[in-house]
């Protein structure tokens, strides 16, 4: 467990808001992938229908006195290994008091053999973000196409084979367990998107549909279930930090 409370500055910065006076600014980092950068089907981006630009206006509402700013510090194609890279650039010299944690779909790649690279790396990010005086919350994948579909792009078609076996093999199921241990390790919140998916696709909703690519980009309804999921996370820690 991390040795101090790293969600401290954050909820007590939100805990102490009231209607009448200006509270400053909370800054947020959105540390990810492609999906965290926005992109749908390449080089279309969603903007302000990211899952962060929907926690960011949530947050807003329910705190109309405080400014809440956002980063996206999503790149293409970026796996741990390469946000091990860039953290201090793009998340710790921002000072932010709330990172998001989204990784999992290209370290997947790397299969079984690849798990204890990832969890490296992934458990650095974390405490390295929360020394830094961060609360973090960790996002597990959404799924990735489990079937041709009508969404593929011609120009990615030929990668379709390889994000199905992906899928369909238990290897991106694999990586959203990591998380979440990594997320008991650390104390980090896990918004179980992964999970979610699962559970709609298990009632009969078409998830693979919410693909925009094809492949493994949430539309903006896949976004709006990882922000739904993100601000629970938030009020579960407010309560927490209420009842002591």
């Amino acid at each position: 467990m991390p040795h101090r409370d790293s969600f401290a500055i954050l909820m007590n910065k939100l805990r102490n808001i009231t209607a009448t006076t200006v509270n400053g600014r909370v800054t947020m980092v959105a540390f990810g992938d492609s999906v965290t950068l926005g992109l749908t089907t390449n080089p279309e981006l969603l903007h302000e229908q990211t899952y962060h630009a929907c926690l960011r206006a949530e947050l807003a509402r329910e705190f109309p006195t405080t400014a809440f700013s956002t980063i996206n510090a999503g790149v293409n194609g970026d796996s741990t290994a390469g946000a091990l890279r860039r953290i201090q650039s793009d998340v710790l010299d921002h000072h932010p008091d709330l990172v998001i944690v989204a990784f999992g779909l290209n370290d997947s790649g790397g299969g079984k053999e690849g798990l204890p690279r990832f969890t490296e790396n992934l458990e650095t990010i974390v405490r390295q973000s929360q020394n830094a005086g961060a609360g973090v919350i960790l996002l597990t994948p959404n799924l990735m196409a489990t079937h041709d579909n009508g969404h593929v792009d011609p120009n990615y078609r030929h990668v379709l084979t390889a994000f199905i076996e992906r899928q369909k093999s238990g290897a991106l199921a694999l990586y959203a367990e990591r998380i979440r241990q990594v997320g008991t390790a650390t104390g980090a919140p896990v918004a179980d998107v992964y999970a979610e998916w699962e559970r709609r696709q298990a009632r009969g909703e078409d998830m693979i549909a919410h693909l925009a690519n094809g492949l493994n980009h949430p539309d903006a309804f896949g976004h709006q279930i990882a922000a739904a999921l993100l601000w629970q996370a938030v009020l579960r820690q407010l309560e927490q930090k209420e009842e002591k």
